[in-house]
């Protein structure tokens, strides 16, 4: 069954904190064992997007990557578009590590890795954006406005309970 939103609409949606913190307490669930989608991603058969008026069938392997993405579909179900703008907003992150500023807001405690909260806030409220041609083109976080929410989230002190110190 084809959805009713195209990767544009997701792009686009606006998701609350709440909803995108959800989405990666799944992810991370799935990285460490604990949250198991309800069957292996290449037992779900072929999968169709539609974007600008074109359908692409896709069939999933299992990897890590699509458990996380079907478990985040599985989050909010398959018609509703959320669960491809929080994927967008995860993959979106993801690339930002790349930047020599991500890793003022990540650190490794314990074997385990941390991230500041102040990034999962900007990652819900910061508008994605087309960039690049072809093949290439993707949804992304502008870095420079993404650090700039960062800084700002940090600046206000909403997270000072935890009591670490970034």
């Amino acid at each position: 069954m084809k959805p009713d939103w195209t990767l544009n609409d997701a792009a686009r949606l606006q998701i609350s904190e709440e909803e995108f913190r959800m989405a990666w307490n799944v992810v991370e669930g799935v990285a460490s064992g604990t949250v198991v989608p309800m069957k292996n991603p290449s037992e779900h058969g072929t999968v169709s997007i539609e974007d600008e008026g074109e359908v692409t069938e896709y069939r999933f392997t299992d990897t890590p990557f699509t458990r996380h993405m079907f478990a985040v579909r599985d989050l909010f179900g398959r018609e509703n578009p959320k669960w491809m703008a929080c994927h967008m907003r995860l993959d979106a992150i993801h690339d930002l590590h790349e930047d020599p500023r991500h890793w003022r807001w990540v650190r490794q405690i314990d074997g385990s890795w941390r991230i500041f909260e102040g990034m999962l806030d900007a990652a819900a409220t910061v508008p994605l954006r087309w960039f690049g041609d072809g093949d290439d083109a993707t949804w992304a976080f502008k870095a420079d406005e993404f650090f700039a929410v960062v800084e700002a989230i940090y600046a206000s002190g909403k997270y000072q309970h935890t009591g670490e110190v970034w």
